[in-house]
């Protein structure tokens, strides 16, 4: 596919010795297809239909905002490089341009067919190298608050929803809720079918606990079998019911089976697992995000201990279980 280049400018005579230039078999392999836009509106049309790799804006475009306006639209885009041509070779046009978001700014009696090329072809060269640059930044930003083993938000992420979450409760008087979420008996597969299978088995949980949520929740992995889950925006009356519902909906689902995969064999076996989940509230069950999580990580060990009960709350604990959970 050939390159597609966008040439916005008002002067007719320009325009049709650009398109020489650029239609110049001597100079390109492979010629660009151009587009021609004649004024700023046909410009600005042209450049929201985004069917351009690389636009040329004419600085004295009807006038020298609308051409600057145009380089800005362009640059908001990001749909490729924008490079602005000028009648005068004024360096604050060039760095007006440049701040504007232009890839480079020149002077239309400088231009001929072999330097359009290479400016088009660097323009172009920049460009990528900013936009891998920035997808590069994007995974770390990424990395940084995924769990690599279930694609879930990971300790930092959750954290950080939950402090937020807890600064609009206390602010709007609108209560939430955390569930702490460990899994019984996931040692044994590990320790009897491997690593490979209690990845899997993460992995499964991880997406089972996703298709349960609701828009507004939001679930963390904080480390081996534990999840953490962040309900919020819920009327205060409704709250903690929220949350009682969706934990019923994970203990069920949880304790579906588990197709694993055998160590050093093509075969599955089938596991079974339970969880133990720990509510607290919060403003109310801590000062802060932190002590929310730990007041509901006690409630989890409750629920461990009682084996009847997997969803406890913090608020239910007697005075002498919290001393005495750890």
């Amino acid at each position: 596919m050939s390159l597609r280049v966008l040439l916005i400018d008002d002067d007719p005579d320009f325009r049709a010795l650009a398109g020489r230039w650029l239609g110049d078999r001597s100079v390109w392999s492979r010629p660009p297809s151009v587009e021609i836009a004649g004024n700023y509106k046909r410009g600005a049309r042209a450049l929201n239909r985004g069917d351009w790799d690389l636009a040329i804006v004419d600085y004295e475009l009807d006038d020298p905002q609308c051409g600057l306006g145009l380089v800005r639209q362009a640059a908001s885009l990001r749909r490729g490089p924008v490079v602005m041509i000028s009648s005068t070779a004024d360096e604050t046009i060039a760095e007006q341009a440049m701040a504007d978001g232009a890839t480079d700014c020149l002077p239309k009696q400088h231009l001929n067919a072999p330097l359009l090329r290479r400016v088009l072809h660097n323009a172009l060269a920049r460009e990528q190298r900013l936009n891998a640059l920035i997808a590069e930044r994007e995974a770390l930003a990424q990395a940084v608050y995924v769990d690599p083993l279930t694609g879930l938000p990971n300790r930092s992420a959750v954290m950080h929803r939950l402090v937020r979450c807890y600064g609009e409760a206390e602010k709007r008087g609108r209560p939430g809720a955390v569930l702490y979420l460990d899994l019984n008996k996931f040692k044994p597969v590990n320790d009897t079918y491997g690593h490979a299978a209690g990845d899997a088995v993460l992995r499964e949980v991880a997406n089972r606990i996703i298709k349960q949520l609701r828009r507004s929740d939001m679930v963390g992995r904080l480390g081996g079998d534990e999840f953490l889950v962040v309900l919020a925006d819920d009327p205060a009356r409704h709250c903690r019911d929220a949350a009682e519902a969706l934990a019923g909906r994970l203990l069920r689902s949880l304790k579906l089976p588990y197709r694993v995969p055998l160590p050093n064999s093509p075969a599955r076996t089938v596991v079974r697992l339970s969880a133990s989940i720990g509510g607290a509230m919060f403003p109310d069950n801590g000062a802060d995000a932190d002590a929310v999580i730990r007041a509901a990580d006690l409630a989890m060990y409750a629920a461990k201990r009682n084996r009847h009960q997997h969803l406890v709350w913090h608020a239910d604990i007697e005075p002498g279980e919290v001393a005495g959970s750890r």
